[in-house]
């Protein structure tokens, strides 16, 4: 069984682009790689929209609201006039990555439903608190469900990405009757069990490493987004360009308490909100744990797919239409 250490050293080792996983680049799905361009989002007058946000516009899609509440950014799409008729979804992004993890699949899932993307405290535009406080799950529950009540949505559906997802499944165990149906990917960090005192004492010297390495020495983990072999070109250089916002503290206390917090494995079996798993099944890593949890939880749903962590940005199509045909068995 994985103790809250495995977790904190596996979300940290989960590599976005399915780096470690023993699958060559070159055995990636046709269409994983695509030419692009560096991008940034401070766009020159006149010229077309670029960097994360831009991967969106060039969709047709711009948020209809943008936020900071609790600290987190939040960007609100599909709200507006000519709204899809599903039920909201908030998708919540994994370790040392940002809003760029959706960005490919907005326009599938803004066609159905209004969508609330959120960035984790220290990475992208969110901020960057002091106080450890700030970075416990309980903060971070507090803050979904202001944005909750303003999507003006009493029932919602959950999306979460590697650490997100492990995010999104503890909210779900707080607030279950507030979420109609929830979607995962490979997360290796859910499925760790309740911290021991040992664990979170090896916890802080991690975090006190990443604190002292500094900006720097975050490019060298294996989350970071540099590490990502088959993302889409524009995709990884938006996603780099989110990465160069990324706060030690905040990396470190994320480590350190949220990581910890979030674990799941004990609770996993009393979950009760109908659930999918979307496994990349590359990722040999996690094959065990999707093999788990398929057995620990009878009702789950599972959909595998070739291509490893980032399943979503690595097969965007075959992801969108597993995700957008489950959720909407649930909107009413």
């Amino acid at each position: 069984m994985m103790g809250v250490q495995g977790a904190v050293d596996a979300a940290e080792a989960e590599t976005p682009g399915g780096g470690g996983n023993g699958v060559p680049a070159a055995m990636a799905p046709s269409g994983a790689t695509s030419p692009g361009a560096a991008l940034s989002d401070a766009a020159l007058p006149g010229a077309a929209p670029t960097g994360a946000r831009g991967l969106a516009e060039r969709g047709g899609l711009t948020p209809d609201r943008v936020e900071i509440i609790g600290g987190v950014h939040v960007e609100i799409y599909g709200a507006g006039a000519g709204a899809g008729p599903g039920l909201p979804v908030l998708a919540v992004h994994g370790f040392m990555s940002s809003r760029t993890q959706w960005m490919l699949n907005l326009p599938a899932l803004v066609a159905a439903r209004p969508v609330a993307v959120v960035e984790l405290l220290g990475h992208g535009r969110s901020e960057a608190p002091e106080a450890l406080s700030d970075y416990a799950p309980a903060r971070y529950f507090e803050t979904f469900e202001t944005i909750r009540g303003l999507m003006g949505a009493p029932r919602w559906h959950l999306c979460g990405q590697s650490f997100g997802a492990a995010m999104t499944l503890r909210y779900q165990d707080a607030h279950p009757d507030v979420v109609a149906a929830q979607v995962f990917t490979n997360s290796t960090a859910s499925f760790a069990d309740p911290a021991t005192p040992e664990a979170a004492a090896l916890a802080r010297e991690r975090a006190e490493r990443i604190r002292a390495e500094g900006r720097e020495g975050l490019s060298a983990h294996r989350s970071h987004p540099s590490g990502a072999r088959r993302f889409p070109a524009a995709v990884k250089a938006a996603m780099l360009e989110d990465a160069a916002r990324l706060d030690p503290h905040a990396m470190a206390c994320a480590v350190e308490l949220t990581i910890p917090g979030v674990a799941m494995r004990h609770r996993f079996r009393a979950i009760e909100t109908p659930t999918l798993m979307v496994n990349g099944v590359w990722e040999k890593r996690f094959q065990p744990w999707a093999a788990w949890a398929r057995t620990a939880l009878p009702t789950l749903r599972s959909t595998d797919l070739e291509g490893g962590h980032s399943i979503n940005v690595e097969q965007p199509a075959a992801f969108d239409a597993a995700v957008t045909q489950f959720l909407a068995a649930y909107d009413t």
